[in-house]
């Protein structure tokens, strides 16, 4: 007789291992997306998420499927089981604010920069509260492309992402990041006859179609002066 342990297998020893929340060393597929998406409705709902209603909630043919997926979140450090049960490591994490918010150091990606530029502004701290799973740069803008959205020397956090994560369908706020001939730019992803294009609010700049770009990620936060 088999027991459904909360998100365990004992069949799968790999299944029941835990680990240290790490830096992730990639992003995680869609597929797996969705198991955190996933766990994490469980918890808000109060229930348990256990592999066979992880199955359920994901579509997934079988519960070995999920439990691959959930051996490989726990190796990127985006899952972690606590008593037992799976969380979503984001969500467990409780941040101490009394001396101040946790800052990271994040690079600044801009190739177009002078060196000059590169030395002073390798990397700024950014509260670890604007960050989300993988990893992240910062682009500092450097045109009137997106006016009024976005501005002249708005520094734009971005979650690194390649082609096949962006959304079919992407929301009209999509916003990306992309080198197009050496520059970094910051537009609105839209799909036009099935294409991604690159779109500027300003309509002095002409569309681009994304592949004749090399996509950087998706903007998550902007941060300027005052």
């Amino acid at each position: 007789m088999t027991t459904d342990t909360p998100g365990a297998d004992t069949s799968d020893p790999a299944a029941v291992s835990s680990a240290v929340p790490s830096t992730p060393t990639r992003e995680p597929s869609a597929k797996e997306r969705e198991i955190l998406a996933a766990v994490k409705e469980a918890r808000h709902d109060g229930r348990v998420p256990t592999v066979r209603a992880l199955a359920a909630m994901t579509g997934a043919a079988s519960t070995s499927t999920i439990q691959r997926r959930i051996s490989a979140l726990i190796d990127l450090g985006l899952l972690r089981r606590v008593n037992g049960v799976l969380e979503v490591v984001e969500d467990a994490v409780t941040v101490d604010n009394s001396h101040g918010l946790q800052a990271l150091q994040i690079k600044v990606f801009n190739p177009s920069e002078s060196d000059d530029d590169e030395r002073h502004d390798t990397a700024i701290a950014v509260p670890s509260q604007l960050l989300g799973h993988g990893d992240h740069v910062v682009v500092v803008v450097r045109d009137d492309g997106m006016t009024p959205d976005f501005r002249l020397g708005d520094l734009v956090l971005v979650q690194q992402l390649s082609a096949a994560d962006l959304p079919d369908d992407p929301p009209e706020t999509y916003f990306v990041a992309a080198t197009v001939g050496g520059t970094t730019i910051v537009r609105t992803l839209a799909k036009i006859g099935g294409k991604p294009w690159l779109m500027a609010s300003n309509p002095a700049h002409s569309p681009i179609n994304l592949d004749d770009a090399f996509l950087v990620g998706r903007a998550v936060s902007v941060m300027r002066h005052l």
